[in-house]
């Protein structure tokens, strides 16, 4: 079976040994990822009946809405593949290490700094300054973890440039506990059935780092994903919608823009994107090209009819989070009409299994959890929303990465699940 654990492996553009938070330009890997498109067509006006003298053409004169073509349509019946494809997923899932034990030299030094009180398994026993809840401490990759004693799902990953003192135990404790409670409370609503479409075609566009062995292999295991979403939805893809943006001189921005105005010139108003990039804190970095959250935003509002749900695996989300925190839609009047989901919090990195199959928790879990109930598979079926709900639960869990989302409101700030209101209270976030 597929196995997730720690490989060193992350979706950032710091390697190890040096502090994972870029700043500016992306560093390099770890060793082991303009023009304006026209503006769309208004619909066709109804002929006038007594402009009898006037040739009509068959084109631009039919009122009736535009579909996609038939040959875009992506058939999700109960085929093989699919289902060996969603067993992988769900293997990679179930078989997930968590934290591994701190080296002999952390342990001393978590010893000398912090208020150990016992020890559950290998992992040390750690309590906060403040309260009763007691921590298990290890590590995740090159980040140190922690995670609460009876509620693995209440979680955090300390970056490992974060000096190892009982404040910043505390404060990462502290952060850990408010964002589940955020998340309880579920201010963007995914428990509460949001889903990513109802009946209309939704297309699946993927913009991915091709040249990079990690995002590129992430992005090829991925690729039974849109074959999954086409048993629960009706989903299309356009010939060009799996957007390689790591090539020479490619402008990732453009080439989105462009896939867009194609979609909506053929009656698509509902675009599912997946991004398989590295990160930091500014940008989705494809190599030596980049796409901002700005840029992303801006290509979004250009359609302001298009509903767009957005799956980065960038480290640091991309700068996703701190950008959504601030994006009101002043272009559409639908509620919900942006929703975007990073796997991490804007201080942390991402990971991914690199044995036999590219995937992340959060990933593999989401395909889990949609799977269920669909395609003649057992269970019950759940909303996309609950799903993402179960997914982030795991990838605590598991892996200690903590999933955000945003959805749009129109003229008015995002809503958000996990909003401290003041990010900035915690070592090592934006």
């Amino acid at each position: 079976s597929t196995k997730v654990n720690p490989s060193l492996v992350d979706f950032s553009k710091t390697p190890p040994q040096v502090k994972p938070k870029p700043k500016s330009k992306p560093k390099p890997e770890p060793e082991t990822p303009n023009k304006k498109a026209p503006t769309p067509k208004p619909k066709a006006e109804e002929p006038d009946e007594s402009d009898e003298g006037t040739e009509d053409s068959s084109e631009g004169s039919d009122a009736s809405p535009k579909t996609p073509p038939a040959s875009w349509n992506v058939e999700g019946g109960e085929s093989n593949s699919v289902n060996s494809w969603v067993d992988d997923q769900e293997s990679s899932a179930d078989n997930v290490d968590g934290m591994s034990s701190l080296s002999r030299d952390q342990k001393a030094a978590v010893v000398s700094n912090l208020n150990v009180v016992g020890k559950s398994g290998d992992k040390l026993v750690i309590k906060p300054t403040e309260g009763n809840n007691m921590w298990r401490i290890g590590k995740f990759g090159s980040n140190i973890g922690i995670s609460m004693v009876g509620n693995s799902s209440i979680s955090a990953m300390i970056p490992m440039d974060a000096p190892l003192t009982q404040a910043t135990f505390d404060s990462y404790a502290k952060k850990a506990i408010e964002y589940h409670k955020s998340e309880v409370a579920d201010e963007a609503g995914m428990g509460d059935g949001f889903e990513v479409a109802g009946n209309e075609p939704m297309a699946y566009v993927t913009l991915s780092d091709m040249a990079d062995g990690l995002t590129g292999g992430i992005a090829k295991d991925s690729e039974g994903f849109p074959d999954l979403l086409a048993q629960r939805y009706n989903v299309v893809r356009a010939p060009g919608g799996d957007i390689n943006a790591s090539q020479p001189g490619a402008n990732p921005e453009q080439l989105l823009r462009t896939h867009f105005a194609q979609l909506n010139e053929n009656g698509v108003t509902n675009i599912y994107l997946s991004i398989y990039a590295h990160g930091s804190e500014g940008a989705m970095h494809f190599g030596n090209n980049k796409i901002t959250p700005a840029q992303l935003t801006g290509i979004i509002d250009e359609f302001p009819d298009m509903k767009v749900t957005v799956n980065s695996i960038s480290c640091y989300g991309g700068g996703l989070a701190e950008h959504m925190e601030q994006y009101q839609d002043t272009k559409g009047n639908a509620k919900d009409r942006v929703t975007v989901f990073t796997q991490t919090k804007g201080e942390t990195v991402n990971y991914a299994n690199t044995s036999t199959k590219y995937v992340t928790v959060y990933n593999a879990s989401l395909a889990k959890y949609l799977a269920q109930g669909t395609g003649g598979r057992p269970g019950n079926k759940m909303t996309y929303g609950e799903a993402h709900v179960r997914a982030d639960r795991d990838a605590k869990s598991g892996q200690l990465t903590d999933a955000e989302v945003y959805t749009s409101r129109p003229n008015a700030p995002s809503a958000h699940t996990a909003d401290l209101n003041d990010m900035g209270q915690f070592e090592g976030m934006a």
